[in-house]
C-alpha cells in the first residue's frame, strides 16, 4: 500500500541484528511495548466496534422495512466504523513500530 511505504518495517530486525553483532547479545536490550498495550488499545476497541455496527447494522435490516433507509443507515454505519478504526490504526502501527535499543554506549 502506497500510505505504508515510508515505513521500514524491517528496521527493527535490522537495527537490533546490527547492534548484537557490534556488542554482543548479552550487551543488547530491546524493550518494545507489552501485548497489554495491543490489547487494551486495539484488539478490545475493535472487538467492540466491530460488534456494536454488526448489531445496529442487524438491528436496523430486522426493524424498518424500508430498503432504502436500511442502506442508507448501513453505510452510515459503516463509514462511522471507519472512523473509529482510525485511531485503532495508529495504535497498531505505534505497537509494531515502537522499540528502544539499549547498548553499552
Amino acid at each position: 500500500m502506497k500510505i505504508f511505504s515510508n515505513f521500514d518495517t524491517n528496521s527493527k530486525r535490522i537495527a537490533v541484528g546490527k547492534c548484537i553483532e557490534e556488542y554482543g547479545s548479552d550487551n543488547t536490550l530491546v524493550i518494545q511495548r507489552s501485548r497489554l498495550f495491543v490489547w487494551l488499545y486495539v484488539r478490545i476497541p475493535t472487538i467492540v466496534y466491530t460488534t456494536i455496527s454488526a448489531l445496529i447494522i442487524y438491528g436496523v435490516w430486522v426493524w424498518l422495512s424500508t430498503a432504502l433507509i436500511n442502506r442508507f443507515i448501513v453505510v452510515i454505519v459503516v463509514f462511522s466504523w471507519m472512523a473509529l478504526m482510525i485511531p485503532v490504526t495508529k495504535k497498531y502501527i505505534d505497537y509494531k513500530l515502537d522499540f528502544g535499543i539499549f547498548t553499552p554506549k
